[in-house]
């Protein structure tokens, strides 16, 4: 980074918890889905928010919208029983990236997804 400065310690050595961003202000969300089958071609709402940090992630719409930023890592995981199923992250309603996984009958699955990417302000995830 252009006239960054390596605070007092070791040379070279990272010193956490002194970056621009901390924990205390990074956009962050975790969220879960207590209820099966969610509607398809649709933003998900999560209704059991964990956290989320600067509220970047609105249950009400099921949209993570970007007010910092920067660089960004998205992860899901889903447990399948009974259905195909077929997830794609979206980035400004362009999929960034699908998941598929096919069912067994009588068999609990599990599948996930991430991706990284680089959101500017306004940036929409869902």
């Amino acid at each position: 980074v252009d006239g960054a400065k390596i605070p007092e310690g070791k040379p070279g050595k990272p010193q956490y918890g002194r970056g621009e961003i901390s924990a205390r202000v990074a956009p962050a969300f975790t969220a879960i889905l207590t209820k099966p089958f969610p509607p398809s071609g649709a933003p998900i709402k999560f209704d059991r928010i964990l956290y989320n940090g600067q509220n970047g992630y609105n249950p009400a719409t099921g949209l993570f919208t970007c007010q910092i930023p920067g660089v960004y890592y998205f992860a899901y995981h889903v447990h399948i029983k009974g259905t195909n199923i077929w997830v794609a992250l979206y980035k400004n309603n362009v999929p960034a990236t699908y998941t598929y996984d096919e069912y067994k009958k009588g068999y609990l699955d599990q599948a996930s997804g991430s991706a990284v990417l680089e959101l500017k302000q306004h940036d929409q995830v869902w």
